[in-house]
């Protein structure tokens, strides 16, 4: 452990004294001296509702083993992807002496009506088990015999994190903090939405997921659908096909494109050809320029967060969200004058795209971590994007990165000018006739289209990928091993853009 400067030493000696101040809370103690419905008039309701279901919650952990294996094996089947238990999938669970799960969180709740409001205000609330630092607390590692975690919650008004105990003694975690013991958290989920959210509707997933009361749900986008993906084929894409690398090697040290030869065949001595349907352009990696990346993708409080420094007192803490959410929009304009917004999410853990470091910290007989160093890390999202035919298409697309934070959208619609190829013969079989635009010019054309954008969202910037772009840039050598330099998009971040051979 390195040697504390004096900042460090306040700053702990301000987590002792936060951790010591506890306040053991009945239910009404939320807003002192005020019925139900005053005290929701003085604190925004969710937030409210979120802090008596974790009070009532914490009582009911220490009572219920049975509730405790459930929440245990719930989150292990990772339903959406992380180990995320949503309160209405499990309320009508029967626990010991024949008690459902609502009835125990009723029982140790002082106002019945709270319940109703939590289920029709709260729809996506969820429990949710974090995996904490050196294997200290997981799902995997619960022992549901002898540990009855604390109830952390979620909260949209503040970066420091308040635990409930089962004793009902409020603690307060600083954000810069992560606990080192049991712990789950109460907050809301943004991989799927109830069917009285606006766009429950425009979802592009089919799938719909009841609660025992009739309730329904669909995940926001197919990637976070576990059920979904056990019958989906995962392409590899480790190795590049041979036939980006003749593209490369046909036109190198030329200004011709390689995709004429990978979509179509096209070479020096051969340039009409049909189009071939056996490639897909995908997003096949994405990592952020420099550590700092942290600042701007986890600027809200349910954000994950990494701190960059251990003398950073403004940070959020990551721990109590599983992953970030990530959404990539195409804009691809269409010869019919519309243009097409091709979106797909992604999700990642902030271990998959930080390589963390962390430092322990004793506080009393507690142990918390905190994260003092963070370095980018390269994923595969293997994003399908759209075939680039350019008897469609234009010869160019825009590809947007967003970090998602909330579910509430926004649709704009804007008029902007797309280019074409021209040179392609349609008496027949459609033919691209010439490498590049053959003989002909390109067109020109206003094309209207509709974007989506998640608000309250990090934008983190736009990109330009071109059909004339080279896919292999160039090559190199490490250790005697030979490589590919493939084509880069972005500033904030990096991604690339590759043909994939998907049939």
């Amino acid at each position: 452990m390195k040697t504390l400067n004096l900042k460090s030493v306040f700053c702990l000696f301000v987590c002792i004294f936060m951790l010591s101040c506890k306040t053991n809370l009945s239910d009404d103690q939320i807003n002192p001296k005020q019925g139900y419905k005053n005290a929701r008039a003085g604190l925004e309701e969710k937030e409210y509702l979120k802090k008596s279901f974790a009070i009532s919650l914490a009582k009911s952990l220490k009572e219920s083993k049975m509730f405790r294996e459930i929440l245990k094996s719930e989150a292990l089947k990772q339903f959406d992807e992380d180990y995320d238990v949503l309160y209405n999938f499990i309320k009508n669970k029967t626990l010991e002496n024949n008690v459902k799960v609502k009835d125990l969180i009723l029982k140790n709740m002082d106002n019945r009506a709270k319940i109703k409001d939590i289920e029709r205000l709260l729809p996506t609330l969820t429990i949710f088990v974090p995996s904490l630092p050196m294997e200290s607390f997981s799902a995997s590692k619960w022992n549901v015999e002898t540990q009855i975690p604390k109830v952390a919650i979620r909260s949209f008004t503040s970066n420091d994190i308040p635990v409930i105990d089962s004793e009902l003694n409020e603690s307060v975690i600083p954000a810069k903090y992560i606990p080192g013991f049991p712990v789950v958290v109460v907050k809301e989920n943004i991989r799927l939405i109830s069917k009285n959210h606006i766009d429950y509707n425009r979802t592009n997933t089919n799938r719909i997921l009841k609660d025992s009361d009739g309730g329904e749900y669909k995940f926001i986008d197919n990637c976070f659908d576990k059920e979904f993906k056990k019958n989906k084929r995962i392409a590899l894409f480790g190795t590049l096909n041979s036939k980006i690398v003749d593209a490369y090697t046909i036109f190198q040290n030329t200004d011709n494109w390689h995709r004429d030869h990978i979509y179509y065949g096209l070479s020096l001595s051969s340039s009409s050809g049909p189009f071939n349907y056996d490639f897909e352009e995908r997003i096949t990696s994405f990592k952020f320029v420099n550590g700092n990346a942290y600042s701007v993708i986890a600027d809200q409080t349910e954000d994950p967060q990494l701190l960059g420094s251990i003398d950073n007192t403004s940070q959020t803490a990551f721990w109590t969200s599983g992953s970030f959410v990530f959404k990539f929009k195409a804009l691809i304009n269409a010869k019919n004058g519309v243009g097409a917004e091709v979106s797909n999410f992604y999700y990642a853990s902030p271990v998959d795209i930080f390589e963390i470091q962390y430092q322990a910290y004793q506080v009393g007989y507690v142990t918390f971590y905190a994260p003092i160093n963070v370095v980018p890390k390269e994923v595969n999202p293997n994003i399908s994007i759209f075939k680039w035919n350019l008897y469609e298409y234009s010869t160019s697309i825009k590809i947007s990165v967003e970090e998602i934070d909330s579910q509430e959208t926004q649709t704009t619609t804007f008029q902007n000018s797309a280019t074409f190829a021209a040179n392609f013969d349609a008496s027949g079989t459609i033919n691209k006739v010439g490498l590049k635009f053959g003989s002909s010019f390109q067109q020109s054309q206003n094309i209207t289209s509709q974007i989506v954008t998640t608000l309250g969202s990090d934008i983190l910037g736009d990109c330009i990928v071109n059909f004339a772009d080279n896919v292999i840039t160039g090559t190199g050598s490490i250790f005697g091993i030979n490589y590919y330099n493939l084509q880069e998009y972005g500033s904030a971040y990096k991604i690339t853009v590759e043909p994939i051979k998907v049939q």
